[in-house]
């Protein structure tokens, strides 16, 4: 809340007190602080406000939160901040940046800050900066299982062939607790034991998406294709668990 409006909510209590409706001080100043959408702890903070004034004409408040501004409101702090935040390159920007440039001595000194931000004040300082936590920007992607001969692939071959042979495999409830499949013509018709191969893999280029971006950065320009890659493999059976040697000692 800025000045001229601080005074108006002071104002507005003095003529709810003088208006001859035996309105008294607390009343008062409960309607100014309900006139601007706020409640009791701002009618308190209107009797202070009016009581420094009435001893000292000078002593004007300047905001309804503490009864002082936010000190991201301080263009120079502000711009150190952001020019800080900059200075950084192109990495993923977090709330403890913003913490890590005020929390030195020199900066303190300089701006006489008694106290450094929490993380959820950096927060808000940074959308003050006009800095927004969400993701780059990039191209368009098209996702491989959404091809045409992928999609008719998988209904046409794969899951009528898994329905066909379910009927030969282990079957779990949702107690996870195993059905033993009834063949009733064994051994011409075998058991099915499904195998599964798990396969991670991780790219150069692989990166957190969201960050901290200032309003005015433009899409940069990102390598061409996932980059060098590591693959982590292995093999693992709901009946049996995952590939390892007969004495448990060594896994793939």
């Amino acid at each position: 809340m800025v000045v001229c409006d601080t005074l108006c909510s002071m104002l507005a209590m003095l003529r709810f007190y003088i208006s001859g409706k035996d309105t008294g001080w607390q009343e008062a100043s409960l309607l100014a602080a309900t006139s601007i959408g706020k409640g009791q702890s701002v009618a308190r903070t209107l009797h202070g406000w009016i009581w420094d004034f009435l001893q000292d004409n000078e002593k004007l408040p300047i905001s309804l939160h503490h009864g002082s501004m936010s000190r991201i409101k301080d263009e120079d702090l502000a711009s150190e901040i952001h020019n800080h935040l900059q200075s950084l390159g192109k990495k993923y920007l977090s709330a403890m940046d913003v913490i890590h440039h005020p929390n030195q001595s020199e900066v303190q000194a300089r701006f006489k800050l008694k106290q450094t931000p929490d993380k959820s004040t950096a927060a808000r300082w940074m959308a003050a900066m006009e800095y927004r936590y969400r993701k780059e920007e990039n191209g368009m992607y098209i996702d491989g299982p959404e091809r045409e001969d992928v999609v008719n692939y998988c209904k046409k071959v794969f899951l009528p062939f898994w329905t066909e042979i379910e009927q030969q495999m282990m079957i779990w409830n949702e107690n996870n607790e195993a059905t033993v499949p009834k063949l009733p013509d064994f051994p011409y018709t075998k058991r099915v034991v499904l195998v599964t191969h798990d396969e991670s893999t991780f790219y150069a280029n692989d990166r957190r998406k969201t960050q901290w971006i200032h309003k005015s950065e433009k899409a940069t320009p990102n390598p061409k294709g996932e980059g060098a890659s590591i693959m982590v493999s292995d093999f693992c059976s709901p009946d049996f668990g995952w590939l390892h040697s007969k004495d448990g000692k060594e896994e793939a």
